[in-house]
């Protein structure tokens, strides 16, 4: 053969036979996490970029051949994926299904956009023909999740959307980003026996209409389950009447929930003023609670100081009541607040209704109230200072932060921690980062010396 004919043949990928494309592709899946392995998730609720939602749609779209190889292998196949808000697919749902066998599988519908808090004209449309397709093979789906819809009324009903058994299911997530008030179906449901089937249920994430169809049917389930997120139901335009207090003894009664988030709820009444005894929870988190006071109001928070499991305790985009009886504050061993703030309060009322916490690592996230913070826990209280197991202190993104307060705060706090070596009382690891207040050489200086872990990462710099 010519060597030159030889130079102007071009060898392509698209050339290869279809066994030996499938044994490069299996090689490329053995470089994913699987669906199982590779959560989507950054902690037990919050959401991070999709970063291993590529394969197998980037190889699948390249070419037809390529797609036809692809469908070969069901193990590609066992992390589904559906974009409500485009048009395209690089397959339809019913043909990922096929693809798939008989192996289990998660399912997700998101947006390709999911920072977009428009709603797109193709997510309901989408949405509910997704999920009626998925449903004879909800046998085999053991993590279902729709997320960063923009509506209420685009997510399905737990009571009467899912039609069949899903008992291999250990993950429901239904999360829409407000609730539109355009459906109600709590009522709907006069009997319903058999309720979403779903024996391996421990996950569960859901909206405030859906909460309260599961609180008005309680099946048996329910009981089971040990992570719960609830978020947005606005009392506006509902038939039904459901009080905080039927809520929370719903929630009582949910004897294996260990982590338990509240978001935007507003029952729009709290009911009889019964105090509750919440389950022996290690997560609680409340987020955008306009009656956050009312809601600790009805919590046993008598019962709680006198259990240990609580380890986290997260409170997000509030404002507490300054004075009040009841201090959201207990014996969580890492509190976080992001966003809180007590109008109108001074700083002694804040140290008064913060004062009772006794966990020992803390973390202020963009909070007006950081200095009345920084200016409670330097002051003795019965003789020991506030919060006066803290040793780890964390300050995010906090630019109002006072450094001649926090610098006055760490020279009580750990003096006889710098001349002894005792750690009684004393803050050893201290962080700033994100927007706070530069500091200068003196300030590292300073906080070098009498913090044994000292951290600081301000945005500004470099």
């Amino acid at each position: 053969m010519n060597p030159s004919s030889r130079l102007k043949q071009q060898a392509s990928i698209t050339d290869l036979p279809s066994e030996l494309l499938l044994i490069i592709f299996k090689i490329v899946h053995s470089f994913v996490p699987s669906a199982e392995r590779s959560r989507h998730y950054y902690g037990w609720r919050s959401k991070r970029r999709f970063i291993t939602l590529d394969f197998p749609y980037n190889l699948s779209s390249v070419s037809r051949t390529w797609q036809e190889v692809m469908s070969l292998e069901p193990e590609f196949w066992t992390r589904l994926i559906v974009y409500v808000d485009v048009q395209w697919q690089p397959a339809s749902l019913q043909e990922q299904l096929e693809w798939s066998k008989n192996l289990p599988f998660e399912l997700i519908l998101t947006k390709k956009n999911p920072d977009d808090h428009l709603e797109h004209p193709l997510e309901q449309r989408h949405t509910y023909s997704s999920v009626a397709t998925l449903m004879p093979h909800m046998h085999r789906c053991t993590s279902f999740s729709i997320l960063s819809v923009q509506s209420s009324s685009t997510l399905p009903s737990i009571a009467t959307d899912f039609t069949h058994p899903a008992n291999n299911l250990r993950m429901l997530r239904l999360e829409c980003q407000t609730d539109d008030s355009k459906k109600s179906f709590a009522n709907s449901i006069t009997d319903a026996p058999d309720l979403l089937s779903c024996s391996q249920l421990t996950q569960l994430f859901i909206d405030g209409e859906n909460l309260l169809s599961l609180c008005l049917h309680t099946p048996k389930w329910l009981y089971g389950v040990t992570h719960l997120s609830v978020a947005h139901y606005n009392k506006a335009s509902r038939g039904t009447e459901f009080s905080m207090t039927e809520f929370l003894s719903t929630i009582s009664e949910m004897v294996e929930l260990t982590h338990l988030a509240i978001e935007d709820v507003d029952f729009g009444y709290f009911g009889r003023a019964v105090k509750t005894r919440l389950p022996d929870l290690q997560v609680l988190e409340l987020v955008s609670q306009s009656n956050i006071d009312m809601l600790f109001d009805r919590i046993d928070t008598y019962d709680i100081l006198n259990h240990s499991t609580l380890e986290e305790l997260n409170i997000r985009n509030c404002h507490l009541k300054c004075p009040s009886n009841s201090s959201p504050l207990h014996t969580a061993q890492v509190l976080r607040l992001e966003n809180v703030d007590c109008l109108g309060a001074s700083k002694r009322e804040i140290a008064k209704y913060m004062g009772l916490w006794g966990g020992s690592v803390v973390q202020i996230d963009r909070c007006p109230i950081v200095n009345d913070i920084v200016w409670m826990i330097g002051q003795r209280g019965l003789g020991n200072f506030n919060w006066y197991n803290l040793f780890d202190f964390n300050i995010l993104n906090c630019p109002g932060l006072s450094i001649s307060t926090l610098r006055q705060t760490i020279t009580k706090r750990n003096k006889e921690y710098v001349r002894s070596g005792s750690r009684y009382d004393a803050i050893t690891q201290l962080r700033l980062s994100g927007d706070v207040p530069a500091l200068s050489p003196e300030d590292v200086e300073f906080f070098a010396k009498h913090v044994e872990c000292f951290e600081w990462a301000d945005s500004k710099r470099n």
